[in-house]
């Protein structure tokens, strides 16, 4: 009996949007990562079905090329990134494949579908099922035939009811992902080498209270550090040589961060890698075995200078710690790059104007700016996260918090010792290229949330 056939889609657009992780965003500069939903998906689908992926944003294909690749084989089910910010786009697609293909079985995954529960149904052609835990193995279990609630997977039951996921396990495991069947040269991440490189998950979801970050609405969970370090050795033998943790907040279970670390090192998996973290949870004892591993950068949410403001919000940090942090990462060589946010409730403009200062003060080697946001899942009020599509989104007028973007990254990037440290770590014209792109897409972008 033949096998069932599954295309994990990551739709075209018309801007290069990323969806993944219940995250709606379009990149600012030519880079561009492996949607995580449909990576951890494959190793579970690929148990029961072929799978084939087609990432139509990384290969920049066209709608009328993309549809003629989703459709050139007779498949049985569909399972397709969207996002809020490229809903309607993706819309059409869905509802051209269906025409095209009745009897296909389309599930998605993304904010837009994830947090707003049966509407999506009604609004995505042939839409059987949600993902709603991309980590886990409920879409699977459906494909086997099973039904019932099923753990990751909100879906039509056969009378068009709909039934709701199942409770997730407290730890997280999952078969190796088939990095091999996707386009992984295509992958460019915008810092470091400008070489192909692999995704990791390491924890799940994330403890932290930050209102603005829809992390929190998805349960905590840890992976085993076996799993793991199993993944990046096969990873290091088929060739790859850098890495993304792609955890909301690396290193919250410090022991098992600093045990990933060590056994990375005592086996010899030197890979250059990135994450992000918190300034607060990162001790000199970690970040030793994290440089020791191959950590070359960490990406710290630093939000804002007014710390006061950020308080109420959710976060609380000592401008003291976020300078010792940053200084201790330099000390074991480890650069920092600072993500920044302009437009909270409140703010004063003052703190927008002095904010790259402020990043270029405490030793941020890169610095990433967007402008605050109510998305789906978050709220920058007292009030509950939003779940719906119609709500106020900015608390200053959109169009003067953009205009703000351009100007500071060149405030930052367009300092004369930021260009020449960036030139001396050039070793061939291909990097340099790499670096002259990135440059000229951060320098022009308006903000990563049009």
């Amino acid at each position: 009996m033949s096998r069932p056939r599954i295309l994990l889609l990551n739709p075209p657009g018309t801007r290069h949007y990323t969806r993944d992780c219940l995250h709606s965003n379009i990149t600012k500069a030519d880079y561009y990562w492996h949607q995580l939903d449909l990576l951890l998906q494959s190793g579970w689908l690929a148990q029961v079905a072929e799978i084939e992926v087609l990432d139509a944003v990384v290969e920049r294909l066209t709608f009328r090329v993309a549809m003629r690749r989703a459709c050139a084989k007779n498949r049985d089910y569909v399972l397709m990134m969207t996002g809020e910010r490229s809903m309607d786009e993706d819309r059409r697609f869905a509802a051209a494949l269906a025409e095209r293909r009745p009897d296909l079985k389309i599930f998605a995954s993304g904010d837009v579908v994830f947090f707003r529960e049966a509407r999506p149904f009604s609004e995505y052609s042939n839409l059987r099922g949600v993902v709603t835990d991309f980590t886990a193995d409920g879409l699977k279990r459906y494909i086997e035939g099973e039904r019932g609630p099923l753990p990751g997977l909100r879906y039509l039951a056969d009378d068009g009811t709909l039934q709701p996921d199942a409770p997730a396990d407290r730890v997280t495991s999952y078969p190796r992902p088939r990095h091999e069947s996707f386009p992984l040269e295509r992958y460019r991440l915008p810092f470091g080498k400008p070489i192909p490189f692999g995704s990791v998950l390491t924890t799940f979801g994330c403890p932290y209270p930050c209102r603005y970050c829809n992390a929190r609405m998805v349960r905590f969970r840890t992976r085993p550090v076996a799993d793991v370090i199993a993944e990046m050795s096969w990873l290091w033998q088929r060739g790859l040589r850098k890495l993304y943790i792609r955890d909301p907040t690396f290193g919250i279970r410090p022991r098992e961060a600093l045990e990933m670390c060590r056994e990375m090192a005592r086996r010899g998996l030197f890979f250059e890698w990135n994450a992000f973290t918190r300034p607060d949870i990162l001790d000199d004892t970690l970040l030793e075995a994290m440089a020791s591993s191959g950590c070359v950068m960490v990406q710290l949410g630093l939000e804002t200078p007014d710390l006061d403001g950020l308080r109420m919000h959710g976060k609380r940090f000592v401008e003291s710690s976020i300078r010792d942090t940053i200084e201790r990462c330099h000390v074991h060589g480890i650069e920092v790059c600072g993500h920044f946010m302009i437009g909270f409730p409140g703010e004063e403009r003052s703190t927008w104007e002095h904010i790259a200062d402020y990043a270029i003060d405490v030793g941020c080697d890169y610095f990433a700016l967007n402008v605050a946001e109510v998305r789906l899942g978050t709220s920058l009020t007292d009030e509950d996260p939003v779940t719906t599509l119609e709500r106020q989104r900015y608390f200053f007028d959109e169009s003067e918090l953009r205009a703000y973007i351009p100007r500071l990254n060149r405030r930052f990037y367009a300092r004369p010792a930021f260009i020449l440290k960036q030139l001396r770590g050039v070793s061939d014209t291909r990097q340099l290229w790499s670096l002259a792109r990135k440059g000229i897409g951060v320098l022009a972008s308006r903000a990563a949330n049009p």
